[in-house]
C-alpha cells in the first residue's frame, strides 16, 4: 500500500521536526517538512502531498495567502489544508467549530492523538471547497478580526 505523503509548512524547525517524528512513528506517512514560506508553494507542487499541514504566521508569506493560492490552483484546491497555529487556543478552535478562515484548525502544541485524528478526519472525507470563502484574500489581520468576533 502506498504510504500517505504529508508535508508540514512552519518557519520553526523544531516544530517541523517533532511533527514529523510523531507522524512517521505514529502512522504509516510520507513526511516532508518546509520552514521557508516563500519556497512553500514550489516544495508542495514538487511533493504532491495528500495533506497539508500550515502554520499561520510566518514570515515573507503567511499561511493564509498560501492556502488561497493553492485554493485557486485546480490541481491543488482539493488537498486538505489544515491550519496548524499558535494564535489561538484549543477553546478558542472549538468555539469555531474547529475551522478558521474556511480551513480546519489545530491549536499548537499538538499531540499525536490529534494530529492522527485530524489526518484520518480530513484525509477520508475530503475538505468540502465550497465552505473554502474564496472571495476575498485573507491575511492574518482579517483572520484576527474573525477570531475576535467570535468573542462578542
Amino acid at each position: 500500500m502506498e504510504r500517505k505523503k504529508i508535508i508540514i509548512v512552519d518557519d520553526n524547525n523544531e516544530i517541523c521536526e517533532l511533527i514529523k517524528e510523531y507522524l512517521e512513528i505514529g502512522g504509516d506517512f510520507e513526511v516532508k517538512t518546509e520552514t521557508n514560506s516563500s519556497r512553500a508553494l514550489a516544495t508542495i507542487r514538487a511533493f504532491k502531498p495528500d495533506m497539508i499541514f500550515l502554520d499561520i504566521v510566518m514570515p515573507e508569506t503567511e499561511g493564509p495567502e498560501i492556502s488561497r493560492k493553492l485554493f485557486q490552483d485546480n490541481d491543488y484546491k482539493d488537498i486538505p489544508v489544515i491550519f496548524l497555529t499558535g494564535i489561538v487556543t484549543d477553546q478558542e478552535i472549538d468555539k469555531m467549530s474547529g475551522y478558521l478562515d474556511g480551513r480546519p484548525c489545530l491549536a499548537k502544541p499538538i499531540t499525536l492523538k490529534k494530529l492522527l485524528t485530524c489526518i484520518r478526519s480530513h484525509m477520508r472525507s475530503p475538505i468540502d471547497a465550497s465552505s473554502y470563502r474564496s472571495e476575498k484574500p485573507y491575511s492574518l489581520n482579517s483572520m484576527k478580526m474573525q477570531i475576535s468576533s467570535e468573542f462578542r
